[in-house]
């Protein structure tokens, strides 16, 4: 190793152990972890809470329920049919509502990460947040009207799906980060979201009506806007109106996702990130969507006791996302860090499925955090290998195909959830286990030099040092594949034709004397 090259290493050894001054005194990366929290408290103060009103509310407006009761007030065999078939609805609804966000978001993610390249992530960010009003002003209106039906509340959750906010958070955070904290500051971006789901709980508990916990929600969804228009800079430095293109047919801008989403079939490295990104989000769909609902049917989870699971959530991962994920990329590269994390959602998925006692639900948490590892990685992974003016249409494009998966994920589970939940109700989980592991497979066979950020910058230290080394030597064009061709150098040429026609010289010869 030249010592140009090592000094580069320990210059980038240095710079890493300023990560994390780097993400707070930058202008943007800082705005984005909180308006992360915000976003992460406005959700998971009313998830804890959601699911027995929505139950509640199909009880009574649909099956009948006359009681002064709240259907969260009876548990095991006490509970009133009405309040069961109720939460049947109120799941099924939910897997509806998944499903109709996440086709929103599948075509159009990859389309409005690609207008943010060219005009800008401000703005679309901005919208996300309008669009996340939605639901917390829907909750409040149900609390305000009793008359008021679910349906309103889904639909609100449902365009929510419209703007993908995370896909553009995280193109902003590659606009100004560099390539070699992407996956820690991916991981720093899922630790603001863990960050407020630790806290969120707490929330709920500290008010003594749903009421004002949903004006809670909708307090800190309002904040979150007002950061992001008077407080959070503009990322994308360098506009480039050139590509913009005009698409004025309706054929045109429906096949347009399909063609931003292109950028996935690129090579085998984004097939295969593809692949384990798809069938993670059927699991991750069954687990954001389902477990809540599923926990409190099956298990007789209570407000409390879903607080509780979410404030130990939180926590683990905090610890993940801040401590661990960056030590174990050190360690191993971010190939293996995938296929940890996917394993630990195999695990996770395995002891939902098996729980028959409030423990073991908590016993899962901690490998659940493990698994959140995986989505950071992959959007760093795929950052780093586009350049500047594709960073929001990789991340878009990730995101539709996980929206994909999330409108399919919580629709295939509840099949068979509602076809096995007679003898074995925690079989969709055990199914979830089965499919995760397709991804710790396409995680394995992820090409070492391009997942790994350590070879890649190795890398192009070895190609930079050789071409200031051969800076005077005469050049020419090899083709090596179809349509790919590198500069060589004369003499190598020449050494190479020498060395064929003796190679093939002394093959004759070998043959003339067998």
């Amino acid at each position: 190793m030249n010592s140009s090259k090592k000094d580069e290493i320990v210059v980038n050894n240095d710079v890493k152990l300023e990560m994390k001054s780097y993400f707070l005194n930058f202008s943007g990366p800082f705005q984005i972890a909180v308006l992360c929290m915000l976003y992460a408290l406005s959700l998971g103060s009313t998830v804890g809470i959601v699911p027995a009103m929505m139950t509640d509310r199909f009880a009574r407006n649909i099956h009948g329920l006359n009681s002064t009761e709240d259907c969260s007030y009876f548990v095991g065999e006490n509970k009133p049919v009405e309040c069961k078939y109720g939460s049947q609805d109120a799941q099924n609804a939910s897997a509806e509502s998944y499903l109709i966000s996440n086709i929103l978001t599948f075509f159009s993610s990859a389309t409005v990460g690609s207008i943010s390249d060219r005009h800008g992530r401000k703005m679309i960010m901005i919208l996300g947040c309008i669009l996340g009003l939605i639901g917390p002003i829907m909750l409040v209106l149900m609390q305000l009207d009793s008359t008021l039906s679910p349906f309103w509340y889904y639909s609100g959750r449902s365009i929510d799906g419209l703007v993908s906010w995370m896909a553009i958070a995280q193109s902003s955070l590659s606009d100004v980060i560099p390539k070699e904290f992407r996956a820690a500051s991916f991981a720093l971006l899922s630790a603001g979201f863990s960050l407020g789901f630790a806290f969120s709980p707490a929330v709920s508990l500290c008010f003594d009506s749903h009421l004002e916990t949903c004006f809670a929600s909708l307090f800190f969804m309002l904040l979150a806007l007002v950061i992001n228009i008077f407080f959070m800079p503009e990322t994308l430095q360098n506009v480039n109106n050139s590509s913009l293109e005009k698409e004025t047919s309706s054929s045109s801008c429906l096949l347009r996702p399909f063609r931003e989403m292109s950028i996935l079939n690129r090579d085998i490295l984004f097939r295969l990130l593809s692949g384990l990104a798809f069938f993670s989000g059927i699991v991750g769909a069954a687990d954001q969507s389902l477990l809540v609902y599923y926990v409190e049917d099956r298990l007789d989870f209570n407000d409390v006791d879903i607080s509780k699971m979410f404030v130990f959530m939180g926590i683990c991962g905090i610890l993940v996302n801040c401590f661990l994920i960056k030590r174990l990329i050190d360690i191993m590269g971010e190939r293996l860090v995938l296929v940890v994390a996917f394993s630990a959602g195999t695990i996770t998925n395995l002891l939902y499925g098996l729980s028959k006692t409030k423990m073991m639900i908590f016993i899962a948490l901690p490998f659940s955090s493990l698994g959140w590892m995986s989505f950071p990685t992959i959007s760093a992974i795929k950052a780093n290998n586009v350049n500047e003016f594709e960073q929001g249409r990789i991340q878009g494009a990730l995101f539709s195909l996980q929206a994909l998966a999330f409108g399919i994920g919580p629709v295939l589970l509840r099949f068979f959830y509602n076809h096995t939940k007679d003898y074995s109700p925690g079989s969709m989980f055990i199914c979830a286990a089965i499919i995760e592991l397709l991804p710790v497979g396409f995680a394995y066979l992820l090409p070492k030099d391009r997942a790994n950020t350590k070879l890649s910058q190795y890398s192009s230290i070895d190609e930079e040092t050789f071409n200031t080394e051969n800076s005077s030597t005469e050049y020419s064009s090899v083709e090596i594949a179809e349509g790919i061709t590198i500069e060589q150098p004369f003499d190598e040429i020449l050494m190479e034709q020498k060395d064929e026609t003796t190679s093939t010289l002394f093959d004759c010869t070998q043959q003339i004397n067998q």
